[in-house]
């Protein structure tokens, strides 16, 4: 894998972090405010509350099958695997080093070549889409060799992957690719690729066609839209809209 260039591209909103926004807690989920009064949910928080119930259901049968204190520990030591897969692979993809690097990674750089990625313009920047009310951090943008903007994201996992088994993690590609038309006023991106370590030696790369996924993200969002959370930040928008608009007046 050749080295290629890290050259961040400044999105629209000047936001650093969402612990720089309001925050309010509704039901136990965090809300924040931009400046001036929208409302946005994190893309994790999105993806919970729009799971559908037979998927809700098997979560909550494998959480009582292992326990509640085993299905937290496995959670954490997900974490942990994760930064370190992060690292190690941002370090090869920014420094070009593959000599003594592991074999997973090394193959995964291999898949991505096909893919002819020049670019990279954010590493983990922190996006927001108002269409959609959501935040998020992608873990790479990448600019192809024909300027077609690229959404990468790098999952960890014990076991390998089926296609029809990553849903979420497709929906959560489509989440930032709204991010990207909205932050750098660019066209939807044709597609997402998903990156995979899979225990210590092995990986997977899956791409996806954005336009083909697109049906599944309405009925996803449809559902976000019937709970009350989405009600909740409705409200609040409507709030906010009534209040701009007597300031506005006054």
């Amino acid at each position: 894998m050749n080295y290629i260039p890290f050259e961040r591209k400044k999105p629209n909103n000047t936001i650093a972090s969402p612990k720089d926004l309001e925050k309010i807690l509704f039901e136990g989920t965090t809300i924040r405010l931009l400046p001036n009064g929208e409302p946005l949910v994190s893309v994790s928080t999105f993806l919970s509350h729009s799971k559908h119930p037979d998927d809700v259901a098997r979560l909550e049968a494998w959480k009582q099958r292992v326990g509640v204190d085993e299905a937290a520990k496995i959670s954490e030591a997900a974490k942990t695997n994760g930064k370190e897969t992060h690292a190690l692979f941002e370090e090869c993809m920014r420094l070009g080093t593959i000599g003594d690097d592991p074999v997973w990674l090394k193959s995964l750089m291999n898949r991505l070549r096909p893919h002819n990625l020049k670019k990279i313009i954010a590493i983990e920047e922190f996006l927001i889409s108002r269409n959609s009310r959501l935040y998020g951090y992608p873990d790479y943008i990448f600019l192809d060799e024909d300027g077609n903007y690229v959404v990468f994201d790098l999952k960890t996992s014990k076991k390998f992957k089926q296609k029809e088994w990553i849903e979420d993690y497709v929906m959560q590609c489509l989440c930032y690719s709204f991010m990207v038309v909205e932050e750098y006023n660019q066209p939807m991106p044709k597609k997402v690729i998903i990156g995979v370590r899979v225990g210590e030696s092995s990986d997977q790369l899956f791409s996806f066609a954005v336009k083909e996924y697109l049906p599944s993200f309405r009925e996803r969002y449809k559902r976000f839209q019937q709970t009350a959370l989405f009600s909740e930040m409705r409200r609040i928008a409507n709030e906010g809209s009534d209040l701009h608009h007597s300031a506005k007046c006054s």
